[in-house]
Order: C-alpha cells, then structure tokens, then sequence
C-alpha cells in the first residue's frame, strides 16, 4: 500500500509541476505578444515624436546662412554666368553643414529642393568647366532622392 502512495504522489507532482509550468508558459507567451504589439505601437509613436522633434543644427537666427551664395543660388537663371568650380564646391560645403553636427560652423546655407534643382542645372550645363562634376551630381543627387523620400513620409 506503501508503494501505491509513493507513486501516486509522484504522478500527481509531475502532473502539477506539468500543468503549472504550463501555465507560466502560456501566460508569458501572451504577455511577450501583447509587449510586441505595445512596443511596435511605441516605436512607432517615438518616430512620429522624433520626426516632429528634428531641429535644424543649422541657426539661421544668428546669421549663420551665408546670404550672399544662397541668394546668388536662388536668383541664378540658366544662360547667367556660372559660379566657378570651387564656388559650387564651396556651396555644397556649406549646405553639407545641415548634415554634419560640429562644434564650430562658420556658415551655411540651407539645403531645399529649389537650390537643388538650380545646382544640378547649373553642373550640368557646364560639365566641361567643373572638375569635380561627378562627385557634385552625386552629392546633389542623393540629397535630391532623400528630400523626396522624406516627404513622402
């Protein structure tokens, strides 16, 4: 009879243990789903806050856009007479200073699709004179497809 006891003890440890176990599983599994949906709820929401949180490094309160190469590059036509090759170099330079977070900026000037469009115009109507042309319509380029992009969003 002694024996009968032991091991219907030991069966209904293991079933207890078993079934308990379980239990603890199921629960977990059902939190990590719910935690999942929550967390890519909360992703989402802090790209939406971070999106709206995005501050320009560039000041333009303090002078730090350089007014005359932004207004030669918003008044430029075709047919006017072309910046020379370091002047766009120099642009582009300064532009790239929305892109890159340094301690010290001497100038810049704002990155928009307009001054976009009117630089790769202008490299691309005078190639032969610029000789870095490659690297300029790169550069112009993929910040072109990136505002795009980013619009879109």
């Amino acid at each position: 009879m002694r024996w009968i006891h032991v091991v219907g003890i030991v069966v209904l440890t293991a079933l207890l243990s078993i079934s308990g176990t379980y239990f603890v599983l199921d629960k977990n599994y059902k939190q990590e789903a719910s935690n999942k949906d929550t967390d890519s709820e909360l992703e989402n929401s802090s790209k939406m806050e971070a999106k709206e949180e995005f501050v320009s490094t560039v000041d333009t309160q303090f002078g730090w856009e350089n007014p005359v190469f932004s207004m030669r590059i918003d008044e430029w036509e075709s047919g006017d007479e072309q910046f020379v090759d370091n002047l766009v170099e120099e642009v582009l330079q300064q532009m790239s200073h929305q892109k890159i977070i340094a301690d010290e900026k001497e100038s810049s000037i704002m990155i928009t699709p307009e001054r976009i469009d009117t630089l790769l115009q202008m490299v691309e109507e005078n190639k032969d004179v610029y000789e870095h042309h490659e690297q300029y319509l790169d550069v112009l380029n993929r910040w072109k497809y990136r505002l795009y992009f980013s619009s879109l969003r």
